[in-house]
């Protein structure tokens, strides 16, 4: 269930983040700075995250790499199973 967004969380708040939305979202957040910066913190303080393949714009822009910790495939069940370990 989502219960924040960008605007008003920082990324540090919650165990995991996923980034879901399409091509023309990616485009848009790519060029924004708090998008950004909110990956760049959540990737630094080793959140859980999920990413699709708008995703994968974002980190771009933020120049990160899609790696290990980042889930880009079989969304949700790993994804799930990685935030309930940090979550502990």
């Amino acid at each position: 269930m989502v219960d924040r967004q960008l605007a008003g969380t920082p990324s540090v708040m919650p165990d995991a983040i996923i980034i879901l939305f399409g091509d023309d979202g990616a485009a848009r957040l790519s060029k924004d700075n708090r998008a950004i910066d909110f990956v760049r913190d959540a990737y630094v303080h080793l959140k859980a995250i999920g990413v699709d393949h708008g995703g994968h714009a974002l980190f771009k822009a933020a120049g990160l790499a899609i790696g290990d910790g980042i889930i880009d495939r079989h969304l949700p069940d790993q994804f799930i199973a990685a935030a309930k370990i940090l979550a502990m």
